[in-house]
């Protein structure tokens, strides 16, 4: 623990005992995502895809459909989607180590 690094949303350490958000089913969802590290970050939803602004084409935004996507430093990004899949959905990063640090949530679509 002295050297690892651990990762947080929203100041608690993930795990798949971590409620990010309990959404009913076909809510309109926004997850508000603000990467405030000095590291990228492959932010994955299990079953929903969302739109994002993404400026991955060029220097102009344009709105992507994804269920990955790759987070710059400091970058924030709005995931939209709706709620249409019930059941207990992981949020989190898919760089293996830093899920396994503690960057990982669950999203409950009842």
């Amino acid at each position: 623990m002295n050297n690892s690094k651990v990762w947080a949303f929203n100041g608690s350490i993930g795990g798949y005992n971590l409620e990010l958000a309990n959404l009913s089913l076909g809510d309109t969802s926004i997850l508000r995502i603000w990467n405030d590290t000095k590291w990228e970050h492959a932010m994955h939803l299990h079953g929903h895809h969302f739109w994002v602004e993404s400026k991955e084409f060029g220097n102009k935004s344009k709105k992507v459909l994804r269920d990955t996507y790759l987070m710059s430093p400091g970058e924030r990004a709005d995931f939209i989607f709706i709620a249409n899949n019930p059941g207990s959905w992981l949020f989190h990063c898919h760089m293996l180590e830093h899920h396994a640090a503690g960057m990982g949530g669950l999203l409950r679509v009842t």
